[in-house]
């Protein structure tokens, strides 16, 4: 679907999420107050500022899914199985099938409250039917994304979220490459601490963010004055996860509503969608709650491919609006107004008490240490003024949570003495969690986060080493830049091809080379890769530099020898010793491919047309020889074919990442 990045994408979540409140039968106000509470919740525009722009596209579409779910169980087959049919189908378009996996995960428990209701009531045939409907659903659905969803099944396979290549040298995987999908601190990395769940109710209660907009009354600011230091932004996160953008902030009126659905909505909408939220808060927590994660990494099936569990925060806010706002559509449905003012006393007193607490006890209770501290090691003052922040912060914000529960509940009070109007109540409630994410969205989501096209083009302007390099004019060769964190950035990529770059999926044997090899400064392997040029840079003084690396081996070349290994391993660890411009290490599962070969005479093999797609060469060679070339395995079975003069030809694994080809003795034309 074709909508403009930003604004778009919240107008069409907001427009979901209220029509499918709307289908389920809730007041038409109360439903656009569940759109504005959800599509706004901080955690969305904290998405959206970090560039996950499909992970924002594919949580918007989580509502009609559930909304569906309820209607097929509820005997409305025909809207249920259009709804779910339609948000399953969007959601999977968007393939970002981590927080597809999380909701059904999250809404399985609901299905089993669903399950247990019907051996309650005996009506098993509406319960097959409904089983029936959804699975349809769900095969029509997967089948009108099957190009996308299939083809990322079979790239999976060959990542960092596969099966493992390396064998591990002890019980303990050490690397993604040893084990089946990802090893478990790094599927566990950016894990939520109880803390940080805290957050969703009290914005700034651990710091905000690692970079927090502060004042000039601030002790930071102060105390970085005596330093010559001017900043308007402060690392005062001091959570679990290490560094933050901001916090998963719901809305504290939406919070109270959802702690008020307990005492309203019917029992197996109460524990089945309360329960799910309590294991999704769980999964969030990753190595923080080791022992419940430990469980599902072990036995969940797919746990193992996903990493940042504390990512199910945009999933969560799903089922906490929909069951705040259910609840209120119980409340304004009942006539026992009476009872109705106990609950909320009960609910807002609970939440109270939490505020309370973080008011008058939480400064004295937390260190309010911070990982980012260690920058300032030499400055104790600095620290020391970071922490009093932290805890002037924590405290204002409790307060300022209070007071929207108390001007929430004040509002449902007076509705429910017959004071105000529903439609005035909803108005209200309306405004207030407008104003309420407003307030707190616009420190992590505002206009400096915006640039013009032209800005965005002169932030890559090109350095003298850029201008160097690029006057080569060969096709085809790559650059190493060492003057960045070269496997953690993309800026090298908008010039030239790099040897490094971020991606949270980068085929396995690649980052097996990155950690064994290129972390390490192999130059064998660098040289393999044809690394023509490496951008560096002698004094931070000075500008970068481009240094020639005249012994890259180019596109492609013949080796006189064939070192046959048997394991992986062996096939990796080979390249700190093995001479790789001469000789060639070949696994022996491609054996009967290297029969034949000789040493080359009078060879050569030139790239004379490069596309990521194709690539073409012409070979000389007077003998029948083995040429590697430099360009990354991927299986042949999954897209790359080889073709000689035409003819199909069987691509050879050389070097652990690299593709190698048989090539008959002549002049021939190599296609890729």
């Amino acid at each position: 679907m074709n909508m403009p990045r930003g604004i778009g994408y919240f107008i069409f979540g907001l427009l979901l999420f209220y029509f499918s409140l709307v289908l389920l039968g809730i007041n038409p106000w109360l439903s656009l107050l569940g759109a504005v509470a959800y599509t706004f919740n901080t955690y969305n525009l904290i998405l959206f500022d970090a560039g996950h722009f499909i992970k924002v596209l594919s949580v918007m579409s989580l509502m009609p899914i559930l909304a569906g779910l309820i209607l097929v169980f509820r005997k409305k087959y025909l809207n249920g199985f259009t709804l779910f049919t339609f948000g399953l189908a969007f959601n999977l378009a968007h393939y970002h099938i981590q927080m597809t996996y999380y909701f059904a995960l999250m809404l399985g428990v609901y299905v089993l409250f669903e399950v247990i209701e019907t051996f309650k009531t005996k009506d098993f045939s509406n319960l097959l039917k409904s089983f029936g409907i959804l699975a349809l659903a769900s095969i029509l659905a997967l089948s009108t994304t099957a190009a996308k969803t299939l083809t990322l099944k079979e790239y999976g396979e060959e990542t960092m979220r596969g099966k493992p290549i390396l064998k591990a040298e002890s019980n303990k995987a050490k690397t993604s490459s040893e084990t089946e999908g990802l090893e478990w601190s790094y599927a566990m990395g950016w894990s939520n601490g109880v803390m940080d769940l805290v957050a969703t109710y009290i914005p700034g209660v651990v710091g905000g963010s690692s970079a927090e907009p502060i004042s000039k009354k601030t002790n930071t600011s102060k105390t970085l004055k005596k330093y010559g230091q001017k900043i308007p932004k402060a690392p005062l996160y001091w959570g679990k996860i290490g560094s933050a953008s901001g916090p998963s902030y719901f809305g504290a009126a939406a919070i109270l509503m959802f702690v008020l659905s307990f005492f309203l909505i019917d029992k197996k909408y109460k524990w089945g969608f309360g329960i799910a939220i309590l294991i999704g808060l769980s999964i969030s927590l990753g190595s923080n709650f080791e022992f419940f994660n430990r469980i599902l990494y072990n036995h969940l099936p797919l746990f193992t491919k996903f990493r940042a569990h504390s990512s199910i925060m945009a999933v969560i806010p799903v089922l906490v609006v929909f069951m705040g706002v259910f609840g209120m559509s119980k409340l304004i449905q009942s006539e026992n107004k009476e009872s109705l003012i106990k609950k909320l006393y009960t609910a807002t007193g609970i939440l109270a008490i939490v505020s309370l607490f973080f008011i008058i006890v939480g400064p004295m209770f937390f260190d309010f240490n911070a990982s980012s501290d260690a920058s300032y090691s030499k400055n104790q003052d600095i620290i020391d003024a970071f922490k009093a922040d932290r805890i002037s912060l924590m405290r204002m914000s409790a307060i300022r949570s209070l007071f929207i529960i108390l001007i929430t509940a004040g509002l449902i009070w007076a509705f429910l003495k017959g004071k105000i109007k529903q439609k005035v109540l909803f108005i209200a409630l309306i405004v207030l969690v407008i104003g309420d994410l407003w307030q707190i969205d616009k420190k992590y989501l505002n206009d400096e986060k915006f640039v013009s096209k032209r800005s965005v083009k002169t932030a890559f302007v090109k350095t003298a080493a850029d201008k160097q390099i690029l006057k080569d004019k060969d096709i085809h060769y790559r650059v190493f830049n060492q003057t960045r964190n070269p496997f953690n950035e993309n800026y090298t990529s908008y010039y030239h091809k790099s040897v490094g770059g971020y991606h949270p999926t980068k085929l396995q044997r690649y980052q097996d080379i990155i950690s064994h090899h290129l972390s390490k400064g192999n130059m064998k392997v660098f040289n393999m890769l044809n690394t023509k040029y490496f951008i560096t840079q002698a004094d931070k003084k000075k500008a970068p530099m481009a240094q020639s690396n005249p012994n890259a081996l180019g596109n492609a070349w013949f080796v006189s020898n064939v070192k046959e290994v048997a394991t992986a391993n062996e096939e990796i660890d080979a390249l700190n010793t093995t001479e790789v411009k001469n000789t060639a290490i070949v696994h022996t599962k491609f054996k009967e491919l290297i029969t034949g070969i000789n040493i080359p005479s009078n060879a050569s093999i030139k790239l004379e047309s490069y596309a990521p797609n194709k690539l073409v060469y012409n070979s000389v060679n007077d003998n029948q020889s083995l040429a590697v070339f430099s360009e990354v395995w991927y299986s042949p079975s999954k897209g790359w074919n080889a073709y000689i003069d035409g003819q199909k030809a069987e691509l050879i694994r050389a070097n652990y990442v690299l593709r190698a080809l048989n090539i008959p003795a002549g002049n021939h034309k190599i296609e890729m």
